[in-house]
């Protein structure tokens, strides 16, 4: 008898411990891809726009330059610039 009470709290326990440990939802994720010009490490996409590779850190401002390639009837227009929560997936326009 007590040996079967024993089982089912150690059991009991178990299952507790196995719940409180589901495994972390992760999320998935590329990083923006570099590439060099003249000397200098970039992100962004080769030939068309980028800016100096340099740490970011979140809720931090930074002024950065941005870099445009092309020919000049490609760059008239509104640049958006729109940022995703990796978590939530909330949309942020800039």
């Amino acid at each position: 008898m007590l040996g079967t009470i024993r089982f089912l709290i150690v059991g009991i326990v178990m299952l507790f411990f196995v719940i409180g440990c589901e495994k972390e939802t992760t999320v998935n994720y590329k990083s923006t891809p570099t590439f060099l010009s003249q000397d200098e490490e970039f992100i962004g996409i080769e030939g068309k726009v980028g800016f100096l590779k340099v740490n970011f850190i979140a809720n931090e401002p930074l002024k950065t330059l941005w870099h445009f390639w092309g020919e000049s009837d490609e760059m008239k227009g509104v640049v958006r610039v729109e940022g995703t929560h990796l978590e939530t997936g909330e949309i942020k326009l800039y």
